[in-house]
């Protein structure tokens, strides 16, 4: 997917990323030039983070600070759970 940027009001842009979550992070994967699943997202909220990097294809680290259960809602599962950066760190052995 190619996204012009240029013919995107800020709004506009943020309600069809709302309609379609993975798209952004497709959008990204694609302006990297590497593939969804070669992608590991980073991210603390299961909703903004980890539907759109799971349904995208992608893999997603969950920073789960609070230790909250991961949501029903969510489909799929994080690849790494961490309570702080430096345990994920550690997971990724740098």
């Amino acid at each position: 997917m190619q996204v012009d940027w240029s013919r995107h009001s800020g709004r506009r842009l943020l309600t069809a990323f709302r309609q379609e979550p993975a798209r952004i992070f497709r959008a990204a994967a694609q302006a990297a030039g590497v593939a969804e699943s070669e992608v590991l997202h980073i991210g603390d909220d299961p909703q903004l983070d980890g539907h759109g990097a799971l349904a995208s294809g992608m893999q997603m680290a969950w920073v789960n600070r609070a230790g909250t259960p991961w949501p029903d809602d969510v489909a799929g599962q994080p690849h790494a759970e961490v309570g702080e950066l430096a345990a994920l760190c550690a997971w990724l052995q740098v």
